[in-house]
């Protein structure tokens, strides 16, 4: 059963080197089930290795959709595997030097390793399994993604055009932005540029499917370029909304690196046209490993893994705003075994926690806009909406029954280990959606008809379900304006036979508010969730505590028919 509502969401993907194929398995399940209609991926981002998933998971969408991006990503892990002796025997030298006992320094400036790197890429019968760019331009043609980013960098010329126009009405134009030359001939040039993809043939049914999908859109900005003459702010605004209607029906990619020389993050994305072959090299130049890219760039590793906070910054409304964001997460957050005592264990924690630092930091930067919204501090923006966060995390003792899942298996590209980590994607994917739906759709839903619906169609029967919703209708019944966050999500496969057969358990952490008696209150809370088969079998929402109770006059919110407290205010298109 799908939404009432399709929901936009953005998948952010942690690097972790190897481990990644892990993300592969779990976008080839989101892919899939976009196919619903319950959501829409309109946003990925990634990492080192995540990016280089995100990045052809969002090409295969603009080239041919779902199929093609879940082809394309089958086919980037199979390239990316050691087949054949020479790549095995280099695969093997590859981990035990990762997992040598003590710590031995080089530079990819210097030998030996330069000489390494240069010997491997000229007797590798395979040149791209040992060369990144290679790899990636063998899988993506950047030439197309820079037509469609020329198109969508138009806009923000035509925001300056603005600006620098109501600067010039207020006459402090020396103090705005300069204006730039909107020239009729380029724009029609990078039209006819985006229009030639999809003559060129080269989606699966030999179309590309996202030019098809513009065509209304291009015929706008085609009229308004061919109309001649002076631009008149008429003419600029008209463009301007042809241009974000078309940049709205393509999905926006982030990719994450760190500049050595300032020290500051750089997210390259696709709406400034920065999607190219040196970003990706730049995200995953692990700098003991790969030379800076651009003499400036080290991997994402340093800056933010997995770029987020520009998916919910960039835009100017909330209507332009992804509605959730699912974070796929390589590095555990806990450690159950803390603290390490071995030299490998310790180094493989410090990097754990380091790979987190900068998610964490970017995820309570949010959850602090959310409360704020939810204390009605910003009410009436049409800039911020409340953002749902979900997590797909990798559950490293399922691997490690079978695998060496240390710090150096992430240099591993065994297939065998690559096959598991993407299967066990698979499997956590099929686990978290019925999860996040049950949330969504129930634990959340106001209306108590929509709410026992949704609980019929996602809910097997039992004592343990009937439990779990006598929980959910009780704080429904006592709480108005109810909204609940996961603070921490982690799954546990139980139960994954040939047959496709999925059962697992899931642990969360979870905070919330709501009005009573004309107070808000703040809560948090523990529940467990059991998933047998795609349905929610049993669980129980458990250890609810108040942790403040706030008097004070409450803002009336609009009525219900007119909006959901899971989107925060309601949007308006700018």
């Amino acid at each position: 059963m799908a939404s009432a509502k399709q929901r936009l969401v953005a998948v952010a993907c942690q690097g972790g080197g190897s481990h990644t194929a892990y993300t592969a398995g779990v976008l080839d399940v989101l892919l899939d089930r976009q196919n619903d209609n319950e959501y829409r991926i309109m946003g990925l981002s990634g990492t080192s290795g995540g990016a280089l998933c995100a990045l052809v998971a969002w090409y295969g969408l603009l080239k041919g959709g779902t199929s093609l991006a879940r082809s394309g990503l089958r086919e980037l892990w199979a390239d990316n595997a050691a087949t054949g002796l020479w790549e095995q025997t280099w695969n093997a030298c590859a981990v035990s030097a990762s997992d040598l006992p003590v710590d031995v320094h080089m530079t990819p400036y210097q030998p030996p390793l330069s000489w390494i790197l240069a010997w491997g890429r000229y007797w590798a019968p395979r040149p791209q399994w040992v060369d990144l760019r290679l790899l990636v331009e063998k899988h993506v043609r950047f030439a197309d993604i820079g037509h469609l980013g020329a198109l969508e960098q138009l806009q923000d010329e035509v925001g300056q055009w603005l600006c620098a126009d109501d600067a010039s009405d207020l006459h402090i134009a020396s103090l705005g932005p300069g204006r730039p030359d909107l020239d009729r001939a380029q724009l029609a040039e990078v039209v006819a540029n985006v229009r030639a993809l999809d003559r060129d043939g080269r989606g699966p049914s030999g179309r590309f499917l996202k030019v098809q999908e513009l065509a209304a859109d291009l015929r706008r900005i085609e009229e308004i370029a061919g109309a001649g003459g002076r631009w008149t702010r008429p003419d600029v605004e008209r463009l301007r909304d042809a241009l974000r209607s078309a940049r709205a029906k393509i999905p926006v990619l982030l990719i994450g690196a760190a500049d050595v020389a300032t020290g500051e993050f750089k997210a390259f994305s696709s709406r400034k046209n920065e999607i190219t072959a040196d970003a990706v090299c730049a995200s995953a130049a692990i700098p003991w490993v790969f030379k800076a890219v651009e003499h400036k760039y080290w991997d994402g590793l340093f800056s933010q893994n997995p770029p987020i906070r520009q998916f919910v910054s960039d835009p100017d409304s909330a209507a332009h705003k992804p509605d959730e964001l699912w974070i796929v997460q390589i590095n555990p957050q806990s450690d159950p075994k803390a603290p390490p005592t071995s030299a490998s264990a310790i180094l493989e924690r410090r990097n754990q926690m380091s790979g987190n630092l900068s998610l964490n930091q970017e995820i309570a930067a949010i959850k602090a806009t959310n409360r704020w919204l939810g204390e009605h501090l910003l009410a009436g923006s049409p800039r911020y909406k409340l953002e749902t966060i979900h997590w797909i995390r990798m559950h490293v003792p399922t691997l490690e029954a079978r695998w060496p899942m240390g710090p150096a298996s992430k240099m591993d590209r065994d297939p065998g280990f690559l096959e598991a980590l993407r299967e066990h994607g698979e499997t956590q994917a099929q686990l978290f959606l019925p999860i996040r739906r049950f949330i969504e759709d129930v634990w959340k839903e106001a209306n108590g008809r929509a709410r026992k619906a949704a609980a019929e169609a996602l809910c097997a029967g039992g004592s343990g379900v009937s439990e779990l919703l006598n929980t959910v209708d009780l704080m429904q019944d006592n709480l108005q304006e109810l909204y609940v966050t996961i603070d921490g999500m982690d799954i546990m496969p139980t139960r994954v036979t040939a047959r496709q057969e999925i059962a697992g358990r899931a642990s969360l952490d979870w905070s919330g508010h709501g009005m009573h008696s004309g107070k808000q209150v703040l809560f948090q809370g523990k529940a467990d969730l059991v998933v047998a088969n795609g349905r929610i079998a049993g669980g129980a929402i458990h250890d609810m505590s108040i942790i403040k109770i706030r008097t004070g006059r409450h803002e009336p919110q609009p009525k219900a028919a007119d909006h959901d407290p899971r989107r925060g205010s309601p949007a308006s298109v700018d």
